[in-house]
């Protein structure tokens, strides 16, 4: 039997806030995404590791969505500090 390690998944407040003003359907896409995050050995290689201001950070592309996250492998831990549009969400 295989042991599966999931990871925690924290969510900043800004990023939660955003999330709840998507319809119904494009939040359960993000939510599986997210799902799909915390159940990988390696959270970070389903992302693409940004680039320049922030290099230690990941991003998901879903559809026209991005969800922008960091891994901590000491505390298991994946803390999602962006979710937004794709012309916006890497703006500061």
């Amino acid at each position: 039997m295989k042991l599966i390690k999931m990871f925690t998944v924290e969510i900043k407040k800004s990023a939660n806030k955003f999330f709840k003003k998507l319809p119904g359907d494009i939040a359960g896409r993000l939510r599986g995404a997210v799902s799909e995050l915390a159940k990988s050995q390696n959270p970070e290689t389903n992302g693409i590791q940004l680039v320049g201001i922030n290099p230690k950070a990941f991003r998901v592309r879903v559809g026209m969505y991005r969800i922008i996250y960091r891994v901590d492998f000491k505390n298991s831990l994946i803390m999602i500090y962006k979710i937004g549009h794709r012309k916006d969400v890497y703006k500061s």
